[in-house]
């Protein structure tokens, strides 16, 4: 895709998001249950609105379902969006639930071998070193399943849903910064404001796998 059409994109992008209205209320202190259903709606909302603007600039993602290179990155969330995972976890069953947080404390021990915390660093060198060297980890997300689709695909956090590919999938195999990708950062922010607001969250970003260990022993 020509980087003027990508500027382009993105430009009338963040000035549909800046102005756009929600069709939701945001609700004050849901439990995880009311949150997750709220937070499943906004992300088809929001996913619509860019589906539009890809319409309008005749472009078309080539992300689909088993193609799963980008569940190997560094995944950050708030524990307000961990809340809304919640009652997928609730809803498994007591040996799928085993079986998650066996991945889970296994990766989790990983990263700790490896040197990464569980707060994610908001110093763009600091957390560029980071992505690096989670991705050189090739560990798939603890949600992606035998078939690589993830089974919180409707309330996956917002780095995953704000994150779409244009160019060729083999790319997002050899490295985690792709040139012919767009993060739908403006989306990504409008939304992130509203599940804090209806949330707030405790401390900062959690590395996905930590925040669902920690989820899980609550």
């Amino acid at each position: 895709m020509e980087k003027e059409i990508v500027d382009r994109l993105i430009f009338k992008s963040g000035m549909t998001a800046k102005d756009y209205k929600f069709e939701q209320e945001i609700p004050k202190r849901p439990n995880p249950l009311k949150l997750s259903k709220w937070l499943s709606k906004e992300i088809e909302e929001v996913e619509k609105q860019i589906d539009l603007i890809e319409e309008e600039f005749e472009v078309k993602c080539t992300c689909e379902k088993g193609c799963s290179a980008c569940c190997r990155q560094l995944i950050a969330l708030s524990m307000s969006e961990c809340l809304a995972i919640k009652p997928y976890i609730e809803n498994l069953s007591k040996d799928e639930r085993e079986k998650l947080k066996r991945k889970v404390l296994e990766q989790c021990h990983i990263l700790e071998e490896n040197n990464i915390t569980n707060k994610v660093i908001n110093t763009t060198r600091k957390e560029e070193v980071i992505q690096d060297k989670y991705f050189k980890l090739k560990m798939p997300c603890v949600f992606l399943d035998e078939e690589n689709s993830c089974s919180i695909y409707k309330v996956r956090p917002s780095l995953c849903w704000s994150y779409r590919n244009y160019g060729d999938k083999a790319d997002c195999e050899k490295d985690y910064d792709v040139e012919s990708t767009i993060k739908y950062d403006d989306w990504e922010h409008r939304v992130f404001e509203r599940i804090l607001t209806a949330r707030p969250p405790r401390n900062g970003l959690y590395v996905l796998p930590f925040a669902i260990k920690e989820m899980m022993e609550w």
